[in-house]
This record gives C-alpha cells, structure tokens and sequence, in this order.
C-alpha cells in the first residue's frame, strides 16, 4: 500500500494520522510547527521536520521535494491552510 505523506501534525493532522493508521495506511508526517503532536503517534513511519510553509515558503518547498524520495510515491495530505496554499 501506498503511504500517505500528512503535512503538518497539529490537531488536524493528528485525526488524518491516527485515521490513517487504524486503517492499514502507511503513514509519514512533514512537522514545522514545534508544538505539533501528531508526528509522535504510534502509526507514524517515519517523520521529518521542515521549514514553516508561511515563513519560510521557499526552504518548505525545498525540504519537500528533497524528502520526495523518502517519502515514496504516495499522495500528499496537507492538514493545515499554511501547507496547502503553499503545495499548491
């Protein structure tokens, strides 16, 4: 199965995480903001800390797509505003 790459680990993030999770899916986690708690649930893979989408745009963008690998050929889930207007 095909993981899925949550963006940001916040309250939103954490329910799409533990989601995911009960329901077979691999999960990896994308964190920028220090106080997400998401990125510490049983059912994450693998989780990696980037730049703020919102401070940082460009180096948010950079740490994604040099985690593009690691990440595999799953589908993105940004769960915050800040991470879907900068993915898209």
């Amino acid at each position: 199965m095909l993981p899925a790459v949550v963006v940001s680990s916040f309250t939103m993030g954490l329910g799409v995480i533990r989601a995911l999770g009960e329901a077979g899916v691999p999960v990896m986690v994308a964190y920028y903001d220090p106080q997400d708690m998401g990125y510490l649930s049983k059912h994450v893979q693998k989780a990696i800390r980037i730049p703020h989408p919102e401070k940082e745009p460009d180096a948010f963008l950079k740490a994604m797509l040099d985690h593009a690998d690691a990440f595999g050929h799953g589908f993105l889930m940004p769960t915050s505003d800040v991470a879907l207007k900068a993915l898209s």
